[in-house]
């Protein structure tokens, strides 16, 4: 017997979303036969960090807190990439503001979690602070099968604060001649769950013209 329309037009409408929350990054598949993974990758389904060979930004924000209180944390990135004092490399900055939803004191829930910068491999990390003090990562960690490499750090915060993280690195040189051809590339990776993204870029070449 033939189906009815309105079971074929339910099951569009439910796939037609399925496909939105993939392609939006809400949801994943993952698989262990290897050309269905590379599939899943392409379409950027997976879930994965994305394989590039550019510029790569991406904060990974796990929490150990009540999953109320991660809806009570807000966060705003800014990337800067200036030139060296040598004049022949670049150096970048990755800054991360983390504030947390409502006043001290208030029965808004604490956030505590965990956080991982992902950047491509061979970055060169110069320094990091939180709110403009020094602070030493002593989490850090390659993802081979992607070309990234991660630092980690705890993330503590009191209804009302808010803390500001940034890190400089110097740029690998596979990134400095791809510049050196006249190209820059940057891939910024939202966070699996994340509505949109609140983040900025200042990019600064010197005299160099790239597209």
């Amino acid at each position: 017997s033939a189906i009815p329309y309105s079971v074929i037009t339910n099951r569009k409408k439910y796939a037609d979303f399925a496909k939105t929350m993939f392609a939006q990054g809400h949801a994943a598949l993952s698989s262990q036969d290897p050309e269905t993974e590379e599939i899943l990758l392409t379409r950027r389904w997976s879930g994965m960090l994305e394989k590039s060979e550019h510029d790569y930004l991406g904060f990974v924000v796990t929490q150990n807190s009540s999953p109320h209180a991660a809806r009570h944390l807000e966060k705003k990135i800014s990337y800067f990439i200036v030139p060296d004092s040598s004049g022949a490399g670049f150096t970048s900055r990755a800054t991360i503001i983390f504030s947390a939803k409502g006043e001290n004191g208030s029965s808004a829930p604490a956030f505590a979690g965990y956080v991982q910068l992902v950047i491509p491999a061979g970055n060169r990390l110069l320094d990091a602070a939180r709110n403009s003090r020094p602070m030493v990562l002593h989490d850090h960690g390659i993802v081979d099968s992607a070309r990234k490499e991660w630092y980690g750090f705890p993330l503590v915060l009191m209804p009302g604060e808010a803390a500001t993280f940034s890190f400089r690195f110097s740029l690998p040189r596979p990134l400095l001649e791809e510049m050196a051809k006249g190209t820059y590339e940057l891939f910024v990776q939202k966070q699996m769950g994340e509505q949109e993204l609140d983040f900025s870029a200042d990019l600064f070449f010197g005299e160099k013209t790239l597209r």
